[in-house]
């Protein structure tokens, strides 16, 4: 299961692209604030020209940003055959770049600018609703001054390859923002607009978002 080289390709050069729109989507009204999971401060927002909305995640985490991104690099690939999961992910076509990103986080050090593609397949648990899968591309964005701050945009990528059968092709933006408030302390900042593409009625979607901030509630658990 591998990428095209045009994939990375393409992500690469959409990157600022990716992360204009990332950003967009950080300054949406968010509102109907709720903890999700004694953790998160989840929000939701309507997203301009689509029907499904946008969610926001915030958590305050004592650690710093370089092992919260080590983290966050560090997805497991899950076998597709191996059917207890109903998610699995996949690192491919990750660039020399990339790879030394993820060496120096885990270093305690950041690079910025780089790109690498990421699969995603999630199951439904409804028999009448096709599994879904995204081909994105991933970037690292340093936008530290006095203080560390990074931005971790995931963005869907086209791409004519089809690795699953029976699957619809979703389409995703997401932003992680990692943000050192205090010397071993940092606020994670997630934003994600979701279109499951299909006919999936928005009023369903939209009222299972919460899940889109486990990775925050994972992300605290770990420090």
């Amino acid at each position: 299961m591998e990428f095209p080289s045009t994939a990375l390709e393409t992500a690469t050069k959409l990157a600022e692209t990716h992360k204009k729109r990332a950003l967009e989507l950080f300054a949406l009204p968010f509102k109907n604030h709720k903890l999700y999971k004694n953790a998160v401060d989840a929000s939701y927002a309507p997203t301009p020209n689509s029907k499904f909305e946008t969610i926001k995640g915030e958590i305050l985490i004592d650690s710093t940003v370089a092992k919260l991104l080590a983290f966050d690099h560090k997805i497991k690939e899950v076998r597709p055959e191996d059917k207890n999961r109903a998610v699995y992910r996949k690192f491919t076509s990750i660039s020399d770049d990339a790879k030394k990103a993820i060496l120096e986080c885990e270093k305690g050090k950041i690079l910025d600018n780089n790109t690498y593609m990421l699969y995603q397949c999630m199951d439904s648990s409804v028999p009448l609703v096709a599994r879904r899968e995204f081909t994105m591309g991933r970037t690292m964005f340093d936008l530290s001054g006095e203080a560390q701050k990074v931005l971790v945009v995931t963005a869907s990528v086209d791409c004519d390859q089809k690795f699953v059968e029976k699957a619809v092709r979703g389409q995703l933006l997401s932003g992680l923002l990692y943000e050192e408030i205090e010397p071993g302390k940092c606020r994670v900042t997630s934003v994600c607009h979701c279109d499951p593409c299909g006919n999936v009625p928005a009023v369903i979607f939209n009222n299972l978002l919460d899940g889109q901030n486990n990775f925050l509630v994972k992300l605290k658990a770990a420090e």
